[in-house]
């Protein structure tokens, strides 16, 4: 998992680079040392870059080559897996040290709680405001008590906290950033209070043991791939103060079954439903008209496959958008004709006796054309219907057909 976990961070590294954002520290190679830390000097002021990987404890400088210790980097300690404490040297006026935890001077923000300090559970001392980026990335702890007072969650802050089971986050929280709880594979419970109002990309990934939770309505944004491989989440309700899905956002959630949305959408970006396979109805708190007015990324086939809800109690499928590429297209000739429908009909037939399909994965998904999980004579005769109408009648599309039919 660690790896799987080190191979994202990669990617997203360098999606994040493409994208103008500086996302690491210069190499170890290129930096100056001193005692166990790497630095780099900024001509009036020190840098802490990084940390040999081996040490169990650490202290941080107050001045080195003649300046002032005055940042340590967030991925300082990235992969120091035996780190167990951390000290600041008296005269630094940057940071201070609680039992080991490294702070700000005053103490308002929790900067790293090293990953392999010993015990299971952590109270974040009264003051702190913000727990900043990689605060506690990587460690052993299975339970952290959050005080008032915290508003803000950095980038990566409980980046693979593979023990951590529940987390209940304190009113007053405005923004939880990117990455915040990835790869929290236990994390099965966690309270996100009215005062958030945006949570940054991939912040629930991969947290496969959530199997619910509440977005409150105080949430405005939601982005790239936040519930991305939450594996555990069967229904999920997007709230009406949100307006777009974001790309990826339940990528290979595969026993989602179910989606609660807001008439408020206006947008629904592409991949949204990658890997999601057990999708099979969307609720929408909305008419089917005010679904028709929404902009849907083609990439979204399980939307056009799925039973979409109305707020009237009425459903359908196809409502928006074009059918997926291919479908009714059994014979593979960018023609939907009655020849599709008997090589459906001979297929079915066959299978019905007992005897192995004959179609390729393309064909088959190509020939369950009301999106029931099947195909039969009841496809073959759509397409047959089809084949027969758009002779007489021009410029009838297949979408536009099973609109009215299907």
């Amino acid at each position: 998992m660690k790896n799987m976990k080190n191979m994202f961070s990669a990617l997203t590294a360098a999606a994040m680079l493409v994208s103008g954002m500086a996302v690491m520290p210069a190499t170890a190679a290129d930096e100056l040392m001193c005692g166990s830390l790497y630095y780099e000097n900024k001509g009036d002021y020190i840098i802490i870059t990084d940390c040999e990987e081996s040490v169990t404890t650490v202290e941080i400088p107050a001045e080195i080559d003649g300046l002032p210790v005055t940042f340590v980097d967030a991925y300082a300690f990235e992969y120091c897996e035996n780190l167990v404490s951390i000290t600041v040297a008296a005269g630094n006026t940057s940071y201070c040290s609680v039992d080991g935890v490294l702070f700000s001077a005053d103490k308002t923000v929790l900067v790293k709680y090293p990953m392999a300090k010993e015990g299971s559970s952590y109270t974040i001392p009264a003051g702190v405001t913000e727990l900043g980026d990689h605060c506690f990335s990587d460690s052993i702890l299975e339970n952290v008590v959050i005080p008032d007072g915290v508003t803000m969650i950095g980038r990566s802050a409980f980046d693979d906290c593979a023990e951590l089971t529940a987390l209940s986050l304190p009113e007053g929280v405005t923004s939880i950033g990117s990455d915040a709880f990835s790869f929290c594979y236990a994390l099965a419970d966690i309270d996100i209070p009215s005062t958030v109002t945006s949570i940054g990309s991939w912040a629930f990934c991969y947290c496969t043991s959530l199997t619910e939770i509440e977005i409150p309505s105080s949430v405005t944004s939601l982005d790239t791939a936040v519930f991305q491989g939450c594996k555990g989440l069967t229904s999920i309700t997007i709230p009406e103060s949100i307006t777009s899905l974001s790309f990826l956002m339940f990528t290979n959630c595969s026993n989602l079954t179910e989606l609660h949305l807001p008439s408020t959408i206006t947008s629904i970006s592409g991949k949204i439903f990658q890997e999601c396979t057990s999708v099979t109805d969307v609720y929408f708190d909305g008419l089917q008209s005010d679904w028709e007015a929404i902009s849907i990324d083609e990439n979204n086939e399980i939307l056009f496959t799925c039973t979409i809800h109305f707020s009237d109690g009425t459903t359908m499928r196809y409502s928006t958008g074009p059918v997926p590429a291919g479908i009714g297209d059994a014979s593979g000739d960018a023609v939907v004709d009655a020849n599709d429908a008997a090589i459906v009909l001979v297929d079915s037939a066959a299978i019905g006796a007992g005897l192995p399909t004959a179609l390729t994965p393309e064909q088959i998904a190509a020939s369950d054309v009301n999106g029931d999980g099947s195909y039969n004579a009841i496809d073959a005769a759509l397409i047959l219907q089809y084949g027969a109408l758009s002779n007489t009648t021009t410029g009838l599309t297949f979408e536009d057909f099973l609109k009215q039919f299907a």
